[in-house]
C-alpha cells in the first residue's frame, strides 16, 4: 500500500526462498514499469522481459521460459524493461499464459502485484496466497481495510505483513486483527534498506534481524 514496502518484501522473499534451495521466479505484474529488475541488480542481465513476450499466443513451454529469463542471485526475474511501461493488453492476454507456464517451471513464483490489485485482476487469479504489506498509520490501515473488503469472497487467502515502526500502543497482532487478516509476520524498520533498493543493491542488504523476519513470513 503506497510505499509500505511490498516490492521490497517480494525481492527479499525471493532471495530467502532461493537460498533455501527452491527454484524461484520473481515477477512484477503491474503496468507502471516499477523497476523490479533494477532493485535486485538484474537490469543489465540478458533474458526476456514482458515487452519481449507481448506477442505470445497459445501456450508457453515451461522449460524454455525458465531458461530464457534473466537471473538475480539464485532466482529468475521477469519484469518490465526498467523505466518503460508494460505493453498494452499484457495483463489480460499474455500474463495468464506466461504465469501458467511459470507454475510448471518453478517451485515458487512470487508476484509483485503493484498497489491494490482489483478483484478483476488476472494476475490475482493466479495466486494461491496474498500478502498485504501495511504500515501502522491510520490512513494506511483504513486503505488496506477498504481494499481487502473490495476483493470480496473470491480473494485468495490473505495475510497481513506489518511494517514498522508502529505507533505507540500498537503491535502487529492488533493491526492484523483490526484488518481482519491472519498475521504472516512483522518487518522491522531497517536503516539503509530504501537506499539499497534505489541503488540496485537490495540483495546485498539485510541484517540478521530482517532476514529472520523475512524467513518467518516465508514460512507462514
Amino acid at each position: 500500500f503506497g510505499g509500505a514496502g511490498g516490492s521490497t518484501l517480494a525481492c527479499l522473499l525471493a532471495r530467502e526462498a532461493a537460498e533455501s534451495g527452491l527454484q524461484v521466479l520473481l515477477a512484477e505484474t503491474g503496468t507502471s514499469g516499477g523497476g523490479l529488475e533494477y532493485r535486485v541488480g538484474a537490469a543489465e542481465a540478458s533474458g526476456l522481459r514482458w515487452q519481449d513476450l507481448a506477442g505470445v499466443e497459445g501456450t508457453v513451454n515451461p522449460v524454455q521460459l525458465a531458461a530464457a529469463l534473466p537471473e538475480a542471485g539464485r532466482f529468475a526475474v521477469l519484469g518490465n524493461v526498467s523505466g518503460e511501461p508494460a505493453p498494452e493488453g499484457l495483463e489480460d492476454e499474455v500474463q495468464p499464459v506466461v504465469l501458467h507456464a511459470a507454475r510448471a517451471a518453478f517451485a515458487l513464483t512470487i508476484l509483485d502485484l503493484g498497489t491494490c490489485p482489483t478483484r478483476h485482476s488476472r494476475a490475482l487469479e493466479q495466486c494461491d496466497a496474498l500478502l498485504a504489506v501495511v504500515g501502522g498509520g491510520t490512513a494506511r490501515l483504513l486503505a488496506a481495510k477498504s481494499w481487502w473488503t473490495s476483493l470480496g469472497s473470491g480473494a485468495p487467502p490473505t495475510f497481513a505483513v506489518v511494517r514498522g515502526p508502529l505507533p505507540e500502543g500498537m503491535d502487529e497482532a492488533r493491526i492484523a486483527a483490526l484488518l481482519g487478516m491472519d498475521l504472516a509476520g512483522y518487518l522491522p524498520w531497517m536503516r539503509g534498506l530504501a537506499s539499497a533498493s534505489d541503488d540496485g543493491r537490495l540483495l546485498e542488504a539485510g541484517r540478521r534481524r530482517m532476514r529472520r523476519a523475512v524467513r518467518r513470513v516465508l514460512a507462514a
